[in-house]
Formats: structure tokens, sequence, C-alpha cells
């Protein structure tokens, strides 16, 4: 629909024989006039060959998104009338280089820089990142492409007591028991050391904790992971952290989800480049005017041997 043009609907009768949608969902490729997608996203009406209908989201996040005429984008479009497209395992976001272009940038993921969205492999799970409002400063949200450090992602700087990424994996028949990894492939410099991973586990919020140290000794903690300073083996690797959740509860159709949260923002690593085992301790009114450039976190990883960051059951 072109903006101003007071149109409300587009029918499309695809005949008797109506369009399959294979499996329940399907990918549809769609050339569009321009547009900006208002708030809640469009409604997309079905009405089968037998002449029942269903209605499912689209474009649900993307509130105030711009399109210019003649982009193509690609949904996953369901039947499904409860509006979950679910996902398969592994699901990913990928990080690095291919092919020596960054897979990371304003195109590939332009909810980044607006509404810290970013978007997997799968299109219907996302990743947000989340700024508590005891962050006693604003955070600055970046896209980062360095080709020496095959470094392209989202990155933030400025991460504090609270903050936390939010995984959104939409699921179906998603089994009682079933044991879920996180992989995270984490680049930090002054960033906070010690990280929570919750995970929803029916109506409940849980968390697997252990005691941990600074590397220099000064501090420790419970949390889920220390992260270390990225550049831990003098080459700008990045460091690889697997985490596993074991999940009580089934997910007949719903939303799988888990945050990877600050546990505490004034323990930092290093803020410079430069590995050292060196730790320090940020207050909240120090954070307010500390170069917020030494304190970035990202998802690297150098070699290559891990390309993305990863949920898999």
């Amino acid at each position: 629909m072109v903006n101003g043009s007071g149109a409300r609907e587009i029918t499309m009768d695809f005949g008797a024989n109506g369009y399959e949608l294979s499996a329940g969902y399907t990918p549809v490729t769609v050339l569009i006039a321009p547009f900006t997608v208002p708030e809640g996203g469009l409604r997309v009406e079905f009405t089968d060959v037998d002449g029942a209908t269903n209605t499912v989201p689209l474009l649900a996040n993307q509130a105030g998104t711009s399109y210019a005429a003649g982009e193509v984008i690609s949904q996953t479009l369901s039947s499904s009338s409860d509006g979950i497209i679910p996902c398969t395992s592994p699901v990913e976001w990928p990080i690095g280089y291919r092919d020596g272009v960054g897979v990371f940038n304003t195109t590939t993921q332009p909810l980044w820089m607006t509404d810290h969205i970013w978007t997997a492999s799968q299109p219907q799970a996302t990743m947000t990142y989340e700024v508590s409002e005891d962050n006693p400063a604003p955070v600055k949200i970046e896209v980062n492409n360095f080709v020496q450090y095959n470094y392209s992602s989202g990155c933030v700087k400025g991460s504090w007591t609270g903050d936390y990424f939010e995984f959104d994996v939409p699921v179906r028949n998603f089994k009682a028991g079933t044991e879920v990894t996180l992989t995270l492939p984490t680049y930090g410099r002054g960033a906070p050391l010690f990280w929570d991973v919750y995970y929803l586990d029916g109506e409940e919020w849980k968390c697997d904790r252990s005691s941990h140290t600074s590397p220099d000794g000064q501090f420790t903690m419970t949390s889920t992971l220390m992260i270390e300073h990225g550049n831990r083996d003098g080459s700008f690797e990045g460091i690889k952290y697997e985490v596993k959740m074991r999940f009580e509860n089934a997910i007949q159709s719903g939303h799988l989800k888990i945050r990877f949260q600050v546990a505490h923002g004034g323990y930092i690593t290093n803020p410079a480049g430069a590995y050292s085992t060196a730790c320090r301790e940020l207050t909240a009114e120090e954070r307010k005017t500390f170069d917020i450039g030494a304190t970035l976190f990202a998802f690297v990883n150098k070699s290559g041997n891990v390309n993305s960051v990863k949920i898999e059951w």
C-alpha cells in the first residue's frame, strides 16, 4: 500500500486451487511499494479453499521501519491462527565475514540501531538488547565491521547491571526435559566480568550459577559466566562460552526465551586493547563520565571456528 493512498486492504486471489503453504509455514518473497510499517505491524488473513479463515501477524516487531520502492523482503508466513512460526534447531545469529563481506550491517540488520533487535537467519527468531533503568548513563549501540579481525557484529558499549540480550525463538512440540545449548562467541574490553543466563521454564525464570573469581583475584561473584578480556590469547580471537540448560516444562506452541544478562556492571576487565589480567571496579557515578568507547562488548571469533551466536536443542 502506497503511503497516503488511503487503502486499508489488498486482496490476492490465488484461484480455486489456492497457494499451498508447505508444512504449515512458507517463506514468501514480496516486491513492495514505499511504505512505513505501522504500530503492531500488518495482519494477513488467509481464506483456505474450504472457506475457513485465520489471521497471522506480519512485520509485527518492525513498527516504524521504512521501505523504499522496489525493495524485496522475504517473510515466513504460517497458516496457523496462533501466529507461531516454529524454528528448527539450530537457530543462528551469524557473525564475521563470508567471502570478504561482513554479514552484519544496516541492510542485513535494519532494526539493530533503532530498536536494538538482531534478527536470526530464521527471521521469526530475534535477539533484543534491553537497557536497564538503573544504567547510570546512555549506552552506545553500534554496527562494527573490521575484516582483519573477522569482526562483523552488533556492538554494545556501556553495559551495566541488569542490561540483557533477550533471545526469542518460536517453537512447537518442544518436549519437557529438552536440553538447550547457548553458544556465545564473546569479545569484551572494559566489559563486565560477571554475566547470568536466565531461561523461562514454564512461568519461572531460572538461572544456574557458580562461583567465579576475576583473573587478578580481586573480585569473586556467583554468576553463570565470568567473561574475560577477549584478547586473552593476544590475537583478538575472542572467547567462546557454552551454557547448557534443561527445560522441565514442555512448550506446545509458544516461545523459547533466554536472557543473557549483566550480573554486575561495575566489575570490568582491562579497558585497553592489549590483554592484561588486571580488572577494576567502576562505580555508577564514575560510569557517567567514563570513556564509553573503552567498555565494549560484541560477539567475535577471529578464526571463524564459531561463526554465529547459536541456540540448539
